[in-house]
């Protein structure tokens, strides 16, 4: 069974700073503070050396070596057609991808082969994001969460075994099987909320967490029926002082997104982790040394035996003939074609049937 993790950036990150264009004479001279460079500058300034045209931020080393084993792509310049530069409304338009539900629900629900499962998407976090609107869905903050209140294992089957008499017509047969699926569920989060093994290359931050979480989840999700776990990693609005705010934030990032593929193991094959924003940053810097909400970002996919390039999609370019509105990197991929590639070719569903139509040209 494969699964989808998403992890949402909140707060616009920049993806000039996530994946610099270390070729490009107009990337410094707009930012004559904050580009990042390839050598050994400061940390805040420096740019991994990728073998190809674009850098990663330094602090992407511990996945450095994913590009070259295909299992991390960055799609470029990526971003929705919207040109709101409301945080909020970016991420409900974005996440509702202009409908009344969320994508990933759509997905969820689109998916005819997925094990029915009362656990089918897990957000972790205090609330729902709106990309899970509209499914079965939980968000927690720890696995113990779900655990409360809930019977023990001898009652659950007596619980259970009010559904037997229930065979009679299809929509009996569809709750007994429910009810078996929620009661398998239940007893598996039991066996997974009392293994007490330390997760210890997560890094001790919200995110860390949570993803080592979803590492304990992922690695029962025939058994859950898992399909999705969503989180997100707030702060990244940097105004003021964006060098470290991406430097702190990155590390947090890669690091969390290694322990994970490390805790997964084989599991890894069968997992995509999608990483997007809501837009990304004006290209030129301000006087605070951070930049304002602008266009386009970068999205990340990471997972096994990913088939693109390590950098896929049109680049725009930073001269000013080539930036959209008052100074901002052009949007030349729209976020739901590398989502419907993920969808058709990992989820199987069609991805029409999740946007409208399929959006798949910038995965090739």
């Amino acid at each position: 069974m494969h699964s989808m993790v998403v992890i949402f950036l909140r707060g616009g990150a920049d993806g000039l700073s996530l994946v610099p264009p270390v070729f490009d004479d107009d990337y410094y001279r707009m930012r004559p503070s904050l580009a990042l460079k390839v050598g050994a500058p400061p940390r805040e300034q420096r740019a991994l050396d990728t073998g190809h045209a674009f850098g990663l931020h330094g602090d992407f080393s511990p996945l450095a070596g994913w590009l070259e084993e295909r299992s991390l792509s960055v799609v470029l310049a990526a971003g929705s057609e919207d040109q709101t530069r409301s945080h909020f409304e970016a991420q409900d338009l974005m996440e509702l991808s202009g409908q009344n539900d969320g994508w990933l629900a759509r997905a969820l629900r689109a998916r005819d082969n997925a094990t029915p499962s009362s656990l089918s998407a897990i957000a972790l976090g205090r609330t729902l994001p709106e990309a899970l609107r509209g499914c079965a869905a939980t968000a927690i903050t720890d696995l113990s969460e779900l655990m409360n209140g809930t019977p023990d294992d001898d009652q659950l089957d007596s619980i259970l075994s009010l559904y037997e008499p229930l065979d009679e017509s299809r929509a009996e047969r569809e709750l007994r099987q429910g009810a078996k699926s929620s009661v398998a569920a239940l007893k598996s989060l039991r066996r997974l909320a009392a293994d007490k093994k330390a997760a210890n290359n997560f890094p001790d931050t919200a995110l860390g967490r949570g993803l080592a979480t979803a590492a304990q989840l992922l690695n029962h999700r025939e058994e859950l029926g898992l399909g999705a776990v969503t989180i997100d990693q707030d702060g990244w609005d940097s105004h003021f002082a964006q060098a470290r705010l991406v430097c702190d934030r990155v590390d947090d990032l890669a690091r969390s997104l290694a322990a994970l593929r490390e805790a997964l193991g084989n599991g890894w094959d069968q997992t995509t982790c999608v990483v997007m924003t809501e837009f990304g940053r004006r290209v030129q810097e301000n006087v605070s040394l951070g930049t304002d909400h602008g266009r386009a970002s970068a999205m990340l996919l990471c997972g096994g035996q990913l088939p693109w390039a390590p950098f896929v999609g049109q680049w725009p370019g930073l001269s000013e003939g080539a930036l959209t509105g008052p100074g901002d990197l052009r949007v030349t991929t729209d976020y739901r074609e590398p989502l419907s590639w993920v969808l058709s070719q990992r989820f199987g569903v069609d991805a029409a049937r999740v946007f409208g139509a399929a959006r798949e040209s910038a995965a090739h």
